[in-house]
């Protein structure tokens, strides 16, 4: 943890039809010209990192359905969000319960 801890925000979050976690910090913030760049893979501005964590990530927020939203502010910190649609769920049960799929592979 170094000299000091440090503190991490987890939000939940829900509106009619999505769900989220918002995850923040009060870090150093990412530079305007490194944030277009976090998500590609192998990318990092560490020495001996490897720099999947964030591609990782959002590929499978994405597989999911949902989305992932980046802010940042130097100085100020980082906060990230993951969104879901409520009723994702649902629906894929729905699809797999209902009638018309069934004998049908989906795989």
């Amino acid at each position: 943890m170094g000299k000091k801890g440090k503190v991490v925000k987890v939000s939940l979050l829900g509106d009619g039809g999505d769900v989220g976690i918002s995850i923040s910090d009060r870090g150093e913030g990412i530079p305007r010209k490194n944030l277009d760049r976090i998500f590609e893979p192998f990318f990092s501005t560490r020495p001996g990192r490897v720099g999947l964590g964030l591609t990782f990530a959002k590929r499978v927020v994405e597989e999911q359905g949902g989305r992932i939203r980046v802010e940042s502010r130097l100085k100020k910190g980082t906060t990230i969000t993951l969104t879901f649609a409520k009723d994702r769920r649902r629906m894929l049960r729905r699809e797999k319960l209902s009638p018309e799929g069934a004998g049908t592979d989906n795989n």
